[in-house]
């Protein structure tokens, strides 16, 4: 049996040249595997067999070093973009898991407390023994203005003890979670904010101010709107046998010289932000003033509170500001 040998070369490298090989003729390197002929298109030239069908692949060494017949992945394969993944699931139902306290956001409707505190507050008892302002808070509650105390001949005094009585409440520690904010100013400042509220949570709220200014009104602002033209004032002022009314385009709710003003600020059923304060003057409590306040466009709800003078820096170090939930 006849054996065909071909040209052959078993040097590294090596590649035959067009004098090597005649026209037709095959060479082999036996050391790098491959196969060469001689190409005659008008130009003579050497070219290896099978180089064309591979021109341009990654080789095998790069994609599967380890020869396990698995492709490495690519820089690109580990960057498809969310919307180029197929069969993903619309939704994804979260494991049961919890969160340390450090991660949940507290606010003044939902906070943290310690079981000894829970506790406590839930062994408080009513601390008033004396029942003569509960007289005026049921009379309020019931519509009948008339006072009940000896020695209360007017509406205003009435409403005096009527909002007293709510103050000693919350002060005597039987509504301690109610105080929404308790705020006292150490240094001049022109406005009181208080952010983060939820006047339909609370149903309205309770305010006191107790402020030591030179002068001026104290006004009362909601949801950022700082313009007084957008407020009206209705001032009902007793001084010994004096009465007298006002009228004034602003959000006034008291005076700030030396006041202690207190009222209630709500939304009304059309959607009206409005105040009712009362205030005892500094002229041995004989004179008293109802404010009758509201804003002329409506809201949904009170979210934030201001409370300013007319002038800059009128409120004075040594004033007090509290804030009371109605529920």
């Amino acid at each position: 049996m006849a054996i065909v040998k071909l040209k052959r070369s078993a040097v590294p490298g090596k590649i035959p040249q067009v004098s090597d090989l005649a026209l037709g003729e095959l060479g082999v390197n036996t050391y790098d595997g491959k196969l060469y002929i001689q190409k005659d298109n008008g130009v003579q030239s050497v070219v290896e067999v099978g180089a064309h069908l591979i021109q341009g692949l990654m080789p095998f060494s790069v994609y599967d070093p380890s020869e396990t017949g698995k492709v490495l992945s690519s820089v690109d394969a580990d960057r498809v973009p969310w919307s180029g993944v197929q069969d993903k699931p619309s939704s994804f139902t979260p494991s049961a898991h919890g969160h340390d306290a450090t991660e949940i956001t507290t606010n003044a409707s939902y906070q943290f407390v310690t079981s000894n505190q829970k506790t406590a507050w839930d062994g408080k008892q009513d601390a008033i023994s004396d029942t003569t302002d509960l007289v005026f808070l049921n009379a309020e509650v019931n519509g009948n203005l008339t006072p009940a105390v000896t020695g209360v001949s007017d509406l205003g005094t009435a409403l005096l003890h009527f909002n007293e009585a709510w103050i000693d409440i919350l002060h005597a520690g039987s509504l301690p979670d109610m105080c929404v904010a308790d705020i006292l100013v150490e240094s001049t400042v022109t406005q009181i904010d208080i952010t983060d509220l939820d006047g339909n949570l609370h149903g309205g709220y309770w305010f006191e101010a107790l402020t030591a200014s030179a002068s001026g009104y104290l006004q009362c602002f909601v949801n950022g709107d700082t313009t007084g033209t957008n407020y009206y004032c209705n001032v009902l002022d007793s001084y010994s046998a004096t009465v007298s009314n006002t009228v004034a385009n602003n959000a006034y709710v008291g005076q700030l010289t030396n006041g202690n003003v207190q009222g209630s600020i709500y939304l009304d059923g059309f959607g009206k932000f409005r105040v009712r304060s009362e205030q005892a003057g500094d002229y041995q409590n004989s004179n008293i003033a109802i404010y009758s306040m509201h804003k002329t466009a409506t809201i949904t709800n009170i979210t934030s509170l201001s409370f300013r003078g007319v002038a800059s820096n009128n409120i004075v170090a040594g004033s007090r500001f509290r804030l009371y939930r109605r529920r």
